[in-house]
């Protein structure tokens, strides 16, 4: 075929695929047959506007008679109509048993192999979308040699003939049509798939009122279009005709002119706030006509429930469906907080948190041991003991921490007399916190590149490694070395004097006698010697050893001390039970669930893998912040670790939300309804703003109410681990809020599952939450139960009230509160970082409520930019 045939057969396909689908549906009305005389009117390429298309002439007249078996399947009604552009019948499908309409297209539309490939992928886009308010596309076929598309017979009128015949549409009529289109509309994006042509002769009414979205001739992939400047021009984007872009937006504008001709039986001026329209209807129009693509609503979900009376969620929910999460995201109301709850949450925020600070600096056990030494002071004191001790190399690398004692902490617990043991716990000796230091003349090899690695071991130590563990005043509790590997060029054989490592202790020799030694030092040693004695009220036992004149083995032992036993496994500062729920139980239920949404496709995938990717990077950040950097391969062994550990969490978070969110979106969706703006990215939605606020406010007065009454508190485990990372705390504090928020919200759907009265649900939670959740480390008494009742319940109402988003805000403000040690002592060595946990509440608080009093039209909303 010579190059001008080649032309004239791609201009006269161009118009074959402008009207593709149904596109004689779209042509008039079709039901009673009425003819095909006008080619251009209703294509998806208006000839008339585009000079670089020109119309092939009416092909011959096919002339399949009423009767005539085509394809052994097709029974031959009427014919519709005819056109330039082909015929379209009304058969049987003989095999089904129902009507459809055949579109056949002239042979010379489909002469060239390419031009019929690309024919096909039009027909296989357009069958990627089954929905009640789209014509649906069958088949491709060939038939007497010709090429047809079956699709599905719709009797009515498109809109175009309707509009000409009564000029416009009542507007409660307009509105249920025009959200049908977006019904539509959204099914197409949601399959990636853009209309590229919405006009009123692509939208058809049958016999029953009902909406079909017909002609998806350009539709295409939003991925894979390249001729962005098909389409019709009266109803095209201003990008689309610059040639720029095509994304759902683009028939968002031309929704906003359909809505337009619904309404006022007119296109819109360039003024869209027409007065026909109302005061209602104007703003959700002009948004969907912003030039800039941007500021256009992000759905058409939106812009249905922009409309008056646009619940898309109850409708769903009122047929039995599980509403999207773009449904659930856009229903709820579009303000924040009042002005003056959001000040009263606001004032609770910031005055509760200035109070709890105040209670911790009574209640809290780091706030009542002396501690006037920072770290670095000690980890230099640390330096000196052991070069006083012969260990005069100079360390390459150092590490050092802050660790609670807890078998003291155990032993202090168990006594009765509350009185005497708070002033036993408040004597800077024996220390409930001690910090440790080690150093070693090299980058240590074998070095644990998890957390752990900043709780004091004396069993990792290396060759050449020196530990050294003081109280808060810089008195020496134990000292543990390991000689090098290589023997040293002198052999000394002098014993070391052991006064001198009392005297680093700050013990009286004179106070303590000699005994059999009863422990076996981990190093090598040619000396060893034990004494007893008293000092300071307790009963102590020294156990020392030495190696060629250097001590390698020196401690204090009380009548609590343990060593002999291995560490106990340690959950942090909760209970056994809780780790059974909330590492095995949990994510186990919720891994049958999640596989089970998953299979199904009911769960939100891309919700999910939000979730999964926050907190992979959060994760990881908090992994390789707290691990202890050395210039050695072991780097690469710490970047794999933290891999792994990163990839752990996200899975953990990708099945508690795939567990539980598609069978609470369908239950209970409002309480989703903030949290899945915030995953759509609304991060300036007045709802996400008013339920972070909120949630802070709850999480800050629950804490501040319960530690007004609270004992002393011995649970500030992860306190001391400020002193090395709080950025890390803080990051697995977000974790744990997440994740936290997230098993909470778990809990409640299986509570939820079981008992049916809604009012039962949330004591029942309460109740197993404070069972299997509290906190298991301290005496067990009324304040101890009532705090941990208190706070879920607490937590129980809001889930139940205002949603998963709210939780995880109270989740945070208990874990941020419960980490870092909140004073009103600005001198301690540990205010920074208190002050850093403060100030990210604070900042939250703050970010809520100007956000939930951001002002926002109707239309502003709708456009999904929150």
């Amino acid at each position: 075929m010579d190059q001008k045939r080649r032309r004239e057969a791609d201009q006269l396909f161009r118009g074959a695929i402008g009207r593709l689908i149904n596109s004689v549906l779209a042509h008039g009305r079709v039901a009673s047959g009425g003819p095909l005389d006008n080619p251009s009117k209703g294509s998806s390429v208006d000839l008339d506007s585009d000079p670089t298309v020109t119309f092939a002439a009416p092909a011959p007249p096919l002339g399949f008679q009423p009767g005539a078996i085509l394809a052994q399947r097709y029974r031959i009604v009427h014919l519709l109509g005819r056109g330039g552009m082909g015929e379209v019948y009304r058969a049987d499908d003989l095999v089904l048993g129902q009507a459809v309409a055949l579109k056949f297209l002239p042979p010379a539309a489909t002469a060239e192999a390419s031009a019929l490939s690309r024919f096909r992928n039009e027909v296989r886009t357009a069958r990627q979308i089954s929905h009640p308010n789209i014509c649906r596309v069958y088949d491709i076929g060939e038939a007497e040699g010709l090429t047809y598309l079956s699709m599905e017979y719709v009797d009515g009128e498109d809109l175009a003939s309707l509009l000409r015949r009564i000029g416009k549409l009542p507007q409660d009529k307009a509105l249920e049509v025009a959200r049908q289109i977006c019904a539509g509309l959204a099914a197409a994006h949601d399959k990636g798939v853009i209309h590229r042509d919405l006009k009123p002769a692509n939208v058809m009414l049958d016999g029953k009122g009902s909406v079909r979205i017909t002609d998806f001739g350009l539709a295409g992939i939003a991925a894979h279009i390249r001729d962005v400047r098909s389409g019709t021009p009266a109803y095209m984007s201003p990008e689309q005709i610059a040639g720029k872009e095509v994304t759902p937006r683009s028939d968002i504008y031309a929704l906003g002119i359909v809505l337009h001709e619904l309404l006022t039986g007119k296109r819109p001026p360039l003024d869209p706030g027409d007065a026909d329209l109302g005061p209602e209807i104007a703003p959700v129009v002009q948004r969907c006509l912003e030039p800039n693509p941007q500021r256009r609503p992000e759905s058409v979900l939106q812009v249905s429930a922009a409309l008056p009376g646009g619940d898309p969620l109850a409708a769903a929910l009122a047929r039995g469906e599980t509403p999207a999460p773009e449904v659930v995201a856009n229903a709820g109301p579009i303000e924040g907080l009042r002005p003056s709850v959001a000040a009263a949450c606001l004032a609770v925020a910031i005055l509760g948190l200035g109070l709890l600070c105040v209670l911790r600096q009574r209640h809290d056990l780091i706030n009542q041991i002396p501690m006037e030494n920072s770290s670095e002071v000690l980890a230099a004191k640390a330096r000196e003991i052991a070069r006083s001790f012969g260990y005069t190399e100079k360390p390459v690398d150092t590490l050092f921490a802050w660790q609670y004692d807890t078998d003291y902490l155990r032993y202090a617990s168990e006594q009765k007399n509350t009185l005497a043991r708070d002033a036993r716990l408040y004597a800077p000796y024996p220390p409930a916190i001690y910090f440790w230091s080690r150093q070693s003349p090299h980058y240590p090899i074998n070095s644990d590149v998890t957390y752990e690695q900043y709780s004091f071991n004396r069993d990792t130590l290396e060759p050449g490694m020196q530990a050294v563990v003081l109280d808060s005043e810089g008195r020496l509790l134990e000292f543990q070395a390991r000689p090098p590997a290589v023997a040293r060029s002198e052999h000394r054989t002098e014993l070391f004097d052991w006064d001198k490592l009392f005297a680093a202790a700050g013990l009286d020799v004179a106070a303590f006698k000699a005994v059999q030694p009863q422990f076996t030092p981990g190093s090598p040693f040619d000396a060893q010697a034990a004494w007893t004695g008293s000092a300071e009220g307790e009963n102590l036992r020294v156990e020392a050893a030495a190696y060629e004149g250097r001590p390698v083995s020196f401690r204090v032992l009380e009548p609590w001390t343990r060593p002999s036993e291995p560490t106990p496994v340690s959950f942090g500062s909760f209970s056994t039970p809780t780790f059974v729920l909330g590492v095995l139980v949990l994510p186990a239920v919720a891994g049958l669930l999640a596989w089970r949404n998953a299979r199904t496709g009911r769960g939100d995938r891309r919700g999910a893998f939000r979730v999964a990717g926050f907190l992979f990077l959060v994760s990881l950040l908090a992994f390789l912040a707290a691990t202890h950097h050395v210039p050695t391969v072991t780097e690469f062994v710490i970047l794999f670790s933290a891999l792994r550990y990163a990839l752990a969490f996200a899975a953990l978070g990708w099945v508690l939300y795939m567990g539980f969110e598609p069978q609470l979106r369908r239950r209970d969706p409002e309480s989703l309804i903030s949290w899945n703006r915030l995953l759509a990215g609304r991060l300036r939605d007045p709802m996400v703003g008013g339920h972070l606020l909120g949630g802070v406010a709850f999480g800050v007065l629950a804490f501040s109410a319960t530690d007004a009454f609270a004992p002393l508190r011995f649970v500030s485990f992860a306190a001391p681990k400020v002193a090395y990372s709080f950025f890390s705390l803080w990051c697995g504090d977000l974790i744990a809020a997440t994740a936290g928020g997230l098993s909470f919200a778990l809990l409640l759907h299986l509570i939820s599952t079981v008992i049916r009265p809604r009012w039962l649900r949330v004591p029942v939670f309460v109740l197993v939450a404070t069972l299997l959740l509290s906190p298991g480390y301290g005496v067990l008494s009324f304040a101890t139960v009532a705090r941990p009742t208190v706070v879920f319940l607490i937590l129980g109402v809001t889930l139940a009230r205002f949603g998963v988003l709210a939780t995880v805000a109270v989740a945070y403000v208990a874990f941020v509160t419960q980490d870092f040690p909140l004073t009103t002592n600005w001198s301690a060595w540990y205010a920074r970082p208190a002050l850093f946990g403060m100030a990210t509440l604070v900042g939250l608080a703050l970010f809520g409520f100007v956000t939930t009093l951001r002002s926002r039209s109707l239309s502003s909303h709708h456009s999904g930019r929150g």
